[in-house]
């Protein structure tokens, strides 16, 4: 593994969950139809989604010291797209 990550750092998270069979009915017909991907406004929430990443890189090594070095996070939360994967998207720089 490469040195952990030092100094300030920014997240940029994406989380992809899985379409249920059923429209929520908080997303219109017309986006649900088009297959792109949705905002997801139903559990789990984005802040549990964001703590576990932010627990889960920790535990991976990647800081130098902790999350406590995460100064800004920029997340949203979707149901897939037809084009996208399932999973988390996670992208990490220095300020």
């Amino acid at each position: 593994m490469s040195k952990p990550l030092s100094g300030a750092l920014e997240l940029e998270i994406k989380a992809f969950h899985t379409r249920p069979k059923s429209r929520p009915k908080s997303i219109s017909k017309e986006n649900w139809s088009s297959g792109r991907r949705c905002l997801k406004p139903t559990k789990p929430d984005l802040d549990n989604i964001i703590k576990c990443v932010g627990d889960a890189l920790d535990r991976a090594g990647l800081f130098e010291t902790s999350d406590s070095q995460i100064v800004s996070i920029k997340a949203k939360d979707f149901y897939a797209g037809v084009d996208d994967a399932v999973g988390v998207s996670i992208k990490i720089k220095g300020t």
